[in-house]
């Protein structure tokens, strides 16, 4: 089931399977932390928009009938995530999925080759001359690759746009730079 908030974002709340509620693992803002922390802000919209339709923003998603897995529906890439976990000693997680994607399209020495796809996206993310549909479009065609009939772009364009507009959380002030409680009048 679908829920769909006051500000119109998609937040995926509870899962009915044949039966058995399965609650979804991590929410849109969740998700969209993570991302806003790892990835480059102009590029937070586009990836977000293909993760809400390739998995709800649910980092545990996995693809009826088929071998995807996770926030980005990893197939061929799943074998990559579970040798870089293991190498790296990490546990499978939201923020860890991200930080993967991001050793894919960043790093000198990737978890998983790309070749001149990971040029292409690298530029293409953080390029000022691409709009919110480019970045999404390019996303989705160069590392989603989803089937044509699966792909959806009018919806991840949709919610990239949205997500776009919306302003860009703001993290809390470590807990030094707090403010004290104001003191109330008895």
């Amino acid at each position: 089931m679908k829920i769909i908030s006051k500000h119109g974002k998609y937040l995926w709340l509870i899962s009915l399977f044949i039966g058995n509620i399965a609650f979804a693992t991590t929410t849109q803002d969740e998700v969209l932390e993570l991302l806003y922390k790892h990835f480059p802000t102009d590029a937070v919209p586009a990836i977000a928009g293909n993760i809400a339709v390739e998995s709800g923003f649910d980092y545990l998603k996995r693809n009826e009938g088929g071998g995807d897995y996770g926030l980005f529906q990893f197939n061929f890439q799943l074998s990559y995530y579970k040798t870089w976990l293991s190498e790296n000693k990490k546990e499978d997680s939201a923020e860890n999925q991200i930080l993967f994607v991001k050793a894919v399209i960043y790093s000198d020495d990737p978890p998983m080759e790309l070749g001149g796809a990971k040029y292409k996206l690298r530029s293409g993310l953080g390029s000022p001359k691409l709009d919110v549909k480019e970045k999404t479009t390019l996303f989705m065609e160069v590392y989603e690759k989803p089937s044509k009939q699966y792909s959806n772009l009018d919806r991840r364009i949709a919610i990239a746009r949205e997500i776009s507009i919306t302003p860009t959380p703001t993290p809390p002030p470590p807990p030094s730079q707090a403010l004290p409680p104001l003191i109330q009048p008895h």
